[in-house]
């Protein structure tokens, strides 16, 4: 009987050149989709700054308004100390008394 021995490469190699393939063929994949997402991308980007630069005009804005909401009520209160304090003492007193009608969460048992 005799033996017919095949010479293959080491399995390490194989696996090396099967990794650096792979590789190759994934940097290929990945320069395609860069070069298509490219102009997208860039779409993107824009459309993202402007939606940004909006939305910090509207947040100066808004800030503005709080401002002078806040300032509107600091000079009523300022105005008027008694009435405020009362309208706040009835505000609490309802609020507590809401809190207090809610039924406690049961323990687990």
């Amino acid at each position: 009987m005799s033996k017919s021995i095949v010479k293959s490469k080491p399995a390490s190699r194989r696996g090396t050149r099967a990794a650096t393939s792979l590789a190759r063929k994934a940097n290929r994949v990945i320069d395609r989709a860069d070069r298509k997402s490219e102009g997208k991308i860039e779409s993107i980007s824009t459309r993202l700054k402007s939606g940004i630069a909006g939305v910090r005009t509207r947040a100066k804005g808004v800030v503005k308004a709080v401002g002078n909401q806040a300032s509107r009520a600091d000079k009523a209160i300022r105005a008027k100390p008694y009435h405020s304090i009362g309208i706040a003492a009835g505000t609490a007193l309802v609020a507590g008394y809401l809190m207090a009608r809610r039924k406690p969460a049961r323990a687990a048992v």
